[in-house]
Order: C-alpha cells, then sequence, then structure tokens
C-alpha cells in the first residue's frame, strides 16, 4: 500500500511538472517563430485560425506515427527478450545434460 501512495504522489508531481513544461514550451516555440518573422523581415498577414489548426493536426499525426513505431519497438524488444530467455534456458539444459 506504501508503494502505490509513493507511486502516486510521484505521478502527480510529474503532470504538475509536464503541464508546466507543456506551456513553457509553446510560448517558446511562438517566441522563436515571432523572431524568425522579424530575422526575415516577413510577417505572413493571410494567415487564419484555420492554417494553425491545419499545422497543429499535422503535427498530431506525427506524434502518432511517432508512437507507433515507439509500440513497435518495444514489442519487438520484449519478443527477443522472451525468445533469448527461452533459448537460454534450452541451451542451459543442453549443457548440462
Amino acid at each position: 500500500m506504501d508503494f502505490i501512495i509513493f507511486l502516486h504522489q510521484k505521478i502527480k508531481i510529474f503532470v504538475d511538472c509536464s503541464g508546466l513544461l507543456f506551456k513553457f514550451i509553446i510560448g517558446f516555440g511562438v517566441c522563436l517563430i515571432i523572431l524568425y518573422f522579424m530575422y526575415i523581415g516577413y510577417f505572413p498577414t493571410d494567415l487564419s485560425l484555420g492554417d494553425g489548426l491545419l499545422f497543429f493536426l499535422i503535427t498530431i499525426k506525427f506524434c502518432f506515427l511517432y508512437l507507433l513505431f515507439l509500440g513497435a519497438h518495444y514489442a519487438l524488444g520484449n519478443t527477443l527478450v522472451g525468445m533469448l530467455k527461452v533459448l537460454k534456458k534450452y541451451m542451459y539444459h543442453l549443457v548440462l545434460f
């Protein structure tokens, strides 16, 4: 029971910090975009809210694609570790007899 309370506290701290970090990263990204537009001397006036939403959706799609690859690598790693454990057990019995 103590471990569950400990784990709950750590997850709560992580969620609180990640929300703050997410807001900071968004603000930093907006500042970088504005600085870049000032550097090149052009600020696009014909961008609308729909264009920003389109960029956001494209970002979300790449995030899902990244999570798909990450999950595939995790599954492959677990499969290989399981196969190596079985192979190690089989080789151990083979060497003993």
